[in-house]
């Protein structure tokens, strides 16, 4: 539960990060879809 408490900076960085890794995937998928 320690890991919850992670500051809002440090939170939104993470959460932009895994945003941006989710977004590349999909961008990777539909590309050798093609």
């Amino acid at each position: 539960r320690a890991g919850r408490n992670l500051p809002d900076k440090e939170f939104r960085y993470l959460r932009t990060v895994i945003v941006t890794a989710a977004v590349y995937w999909g961008f990777n998928s539909e590309l050798r879809r093609s």
